[in-house]
């Protein structure tokens, strides 16, 4: 994973921070979408090509929950902090 990420990344970059492929980039992009229209993530989830970092974190952490209907319920509201340090590393002193 890159030492010094950005907050916003195009999807080339996700693919490489988060070690997958176009594909599965291209679905969870339409995951996160969907998610944007039940009210999830907002309108800043996706800029122009760029997405969010934190958002697709907590989007890959709780995809399957969300894609059920009756358990969508018991996922936590999403926490963009919660979700940035899932990814960001720390500050070493």
């Amino acid at each position: 994973m890159q030492k010094d990420i950005t907050i916003y990344q195009n999807k080339s970059a996700i693919c490489r921070t988060f070690g997958i492929g176009r594909q599965t980039m291209y679905r969870y992009e339409a995951g996160i979408r969907e998610q944007m229209e039940h009210g999830r993530y907002n309108e800043y989830a996706i800029i122009d090509n760029e997405i969010n970092v934190g958002v697709f974190a907590d989007y890959i952490k709780y995809r399957k929950l969300l894609k059920n209907k009756n358990a969508r319920k018991y996922v936590p509201p999403f926490n963009l902090q919660k979700a940035l340090a899932m990814v960001v590393p720390e500050e070493e002193e």
